[in-house]
């Protein structure tokens, strides 16, 4: 790991005034929703791997498009240590946004409505680092195979395919079609859902599936940046 790297990919990302707005308004959308939505909890399930997939789009993509890449490994550093650390940063940024997320919306849900199990909240906080690793792990991988914010593209089509898949299974109330879409979308966000429900729990095969992906996903990245010119 180089943190000087994993510093300057957080300067770079906060320093775009739409990236900010964008995650400003993701981070903090869930929050006006918990005082008014009268379904308590309803709020804390939020979509928040687009927390990640802000932070993580274009992370070598852009970098690609620009010629930077061909700069900085001029220098004395590792193309595993550089794809890693710039993972490293924004991993660790979407898991203290979703974290504030998460901790924002429970304490509302706990003024309105007087109660909260705190048993609810372990498997909540380990859905949500899970899923930020995990996303951002897939973003890595699909910048390092393209250009530009390509990642974005086809992790946003790929999302709609997940979701038209999952409505046609239960419009048509078919199984493999519901399956179908929710696996796409644990491919594409690694451990989101896990803890959903009345009483969140993880179990330990999504948590392995979890791990797997993120890991996977982050060997071919190192591996297709190794083989880039």
């Amino acid at each position: 790991m180089n943190f000087d790297v994993s510093k300057a990919t957080l300067r770079e990302r906060f320093s775009n005034p739409i990236r900010l707005a964008t995650l400003l308004g993701f981070a903090l959308f869930p929050l006006p929703i918990a005082l008014v939505d009268p379904r308590p909890n309803s709020s804390a399930s939020f979509f928040h791997p687009l927390l990640a997939v802000t932070l993580a789009s274009g992370i070598l993509g852009l970098e690609f498009s620009s010629g930077v890449l061909a700069l900085v490994f001029t220098r004395p550093i590792s193309r595993r240590a550089y794809a890693l650390s710039k993972w490293l940063a924004v991993t660790a940024t979407a898991v203290i946004l979703s974290i504030f997320q998460l901790v924002a919306v429970l304490l509302i849900l706990r003024l309105r409505h007087g109660s909260f199990d705190p048993e609810a909240l372990g498997p909540q906080l380990v859905e949500r680092v899970l899923a930020a690793a995990g996303t951002c792990a897939v973003l890595l991988l699909l910048s390092a195979l393209g250009s530009g914010l390509s990642d974005l593209a086809v992790w946003g089509l790929a999302s709609v395919a997940a979701q038209t898949f999952r409505t046609i299974g239960f419009v048509n109330r078919d199984d493999f079609w519901t399956r179908l879409g929710e696996s796409l979308q644990f491919l594409l966000a690694p451990g989101w859902g896990m803890a959903s429900g009345t009483s969140p729990s993880v179990s330990l095969p999504d948590l392995l599936a979890a791990v797997g992906i993120t890991a996977a996903a982050l060997a071919l990245a190192v591996w297709v940046l190794e083989r880039r010119e």
